[in-house]
């Protein structure tokens, strides 16, 4: 059984952006979530406040 041929292109469009990274001719996936970013962060500041929330977090839990 065979697809359509504009179906097959499309998966082929969204594999090569999704999969492959290429952001010239393939597509991707960007839902409503893409709206919520603020902002862009470098992982080596990210990884630090991920882990000063999540300690603050711990800490909020161990008082009840």
């Amino acid at each position: 059984m065979s697809c359509p041929a504009s179906l097959e292109t499309s998966f082929n469009r969204n594999r090569a952006g999704s999969v492959l990274g290429d952001l010239k001719d393939g597509t991707f996936q960007a839902g409503q979530s893409s709206g919520l970013v603020a902002d862009i962060v470098p992982v080596r500041k990210l990884v630090p406040q991920l882990i000063d929330e999540y300690n603050a977090a711990r800490n909020s839990l161990a008082i009840l």
